[in-house]
């Protein structure tokens, strides 16, 4: 699912080189897009400004919001797929052509003033816009029905090899693809790159069976079988070696190993999953670029919460134990619970109908049947996390999302990080903000359907954190907590 609720932007990821020398290989996955039209398959062709504004985890500060609407808004958008092409090493006096997918992505047509290559692009880069219905200019634009797309030919013919830097890796020529649209900022750039070498070596394919978009909780089948002999190498592809950067709190790895042909991967936390694979011959001689696969993990549920943490003294080693353990809360306002620390206000948190949570994973909210019920994706009971609960269709109401530390197993504190995603976009995180065993951390209040968010304080302003939160009968009879 895309969302149309900000600006586009186009997602360029710097080539890695695996150290071979006036030698190159690259990687050409094909794959068909929802138009039908074969288009090499890498990153997805466009995501909403401010999915994922911090990757990094950097960002440590109580953010605010003043709501955001889940509804989305239909505008014209441009979409390039691959967002960025990279040709691998191509033999010098050679030819490779790779097709860049150019989509209308809005509820509008877009409009395509011009297509070509910056004034800097090396010389070695040309287009083919032969099949296009005619070359576009801004009296003759081309139009593109929403949800349609044109595809551009991009060609990189070498005549001499790439220099070499002074750690014996070659340096890239580069180029841009340049497209003037009624769309966003104008004109887009879409990087390419690629090098003019000597020899080839093995070079690295991978290929997903499930494309380059997903939701949170889908099994990836990768393959490098695609994975093919240079022309001056001989033998078989005998080694592999896979990679990954997650996004930060993802606990996902290859299964079986990362180093058969096709190993899967559940994606657990959405985010950016940028995938590497290097394959070596016979004689041990790697692919010189590894391949590059990108994969947007992109929630398309209505609320999409997301809970990790990391604990200083948990070595993460199972052979030691297990590690701390939180809970993930998501709480219905019509639950009964006693007043637990005295404030004349009940405490609906341990109450297993009112809440989804690891007893709980899909309590039956709303009308029967599945449909509007929450879920609990993921739950992890002695690590870091994640804890993952996703709620489609929620009734107009107001929930309370919490953290409960259970049990430490020795371990102590831990920092936990909480994310909010409506759909699909990213609008609420809070980061490493440290519990101790048995707080209970009421988070956020969230309204629908319109989607504000309001975080919760204690009477100074800090984290609501309620200390020594345990099960157990306070006196009195239960009360309703809700309405929030």
């Amino acid at each position: 699912m895309r969302s149309a609720l900000a600006p586009l932007f186009f997602v360029s990821v710097a080539l890695a080189l695996s150290g071979c020398p006036l030698s190159g290989g690259g990687s050409e996955q094909e794959a068909t897009d929802s138009a039908g039209l074969d288009v090499p398959e890498g990153t997805p062709a466009v995501v909403p400004d401010g999915l994922f504004p911090d990757v990094t985890g950097q960002n440590d500060v109580m953010p605010t919001t003043d709501g955001v609407s889940p509804e989305l808004v239909g505008v014209p958008c441009i979409a390039a797929s691959p967002g960025e092409l990279d040709f691998g090493g191509v033999q010098c006096m050679g030819e490779k052509t790779l097709v860049l997918a150019i989509e209308s992505c809005g509820g509008a047509p877009l409009e395509v003033y011009d297509i070509g290559l910056s004034p800097e692009s090396h010389p070695a880069f040309s287009l083919d816009l032969s099949g296009l219905a005619h070359e576009p200019t801004l009296g003759v634009p081309l139009t593109i029905a929403a949800g349609a797309a044109i595809s551009v030919q991009v060609v990189f013919a070498p005549t001499s090899p790439s220099p070499v830097d002074d750690a014996g890796q070659p340096v890239l020529f580069k180029a841009a693809v340049l497209v003037g649209s009624n769309a966003g900022e104008s004109p887009q750039s879409i990087q390419v790159h690629g090098a003019g070498v000597t020899i080839e070596a093995p070079v690295a394919v991978i290929q997903c069976q499930e494309g380059s978009e997903v939701v949170p909780g889908t099994v990836l089948h990768l393959s490098g079988n695609k994975s093919y002999q240079g022309c001056e190498t001989e033998g078989a592809i005998t080694k592999l070696e896979w990679d990954v950067a997650r996004p930060q709190g993802s606990a996902a790895q290859f299964e079986p190993s990362a180093s058969v042909a096709d190993p899967t991967f559940l994606v657990d936390l959405a985010g950016i999953y940028t995938f590497y694979l290097v394959v070596y011959d016979e004689s041990n001689t790697p692919s010189c670029f590894p391949a590059e696969y990108q994969v947007w993990v992109i929630p398309q549920a209505h609320i999409h919460i997301e809970l990790f943490w990391h604990t200083p003294s948990d070595t993460d080693d199972p052979s030691v134990g297990p590690g701390a353990d939180l809970d993930l809360h998501l709480q219905h306002p019509f639950g009964f619970g006693y007043d637990h620390d005295g404030d004349g206000q009940p405490d609906c948190w341990m109450d297993v109908d009112a809440n989804c949570f690891w007893f709980n994973p899909n309590p039956d909210w709303g009308e029967p049947g599945p449909g509007d019920d929450p879920m609990m994706l993921f739950n992890d009971q002695e690590g870091t996390g994640p804890e993952v609960i996703s709620f489609d269709n929620p009734e107009a109401l107001a929930y309370l999302v919490g953290v409960y530390y259970y049990d430490d197993h020795g371990a102590g504190g831990a920092w936990a990080t909480v994310r909010l995603f409506l759909s699909g976009q990213l609008v609420f995180e809070v980061s490493d903000v440290q519990l101790a065993p048995f707080d209970i951390w009421t988070v956020f209040r969230i309204d629908w359907p319109t989607g504000d968010v309001t975080p919760v304080t204690d009477e100074d302003g800090g984290y609501a954190i309620q200390p020594d939160f345990k099960e157990g009968y306070f006196g009195g009879d239960p009360e309703i907590c809700g309405p929030f």
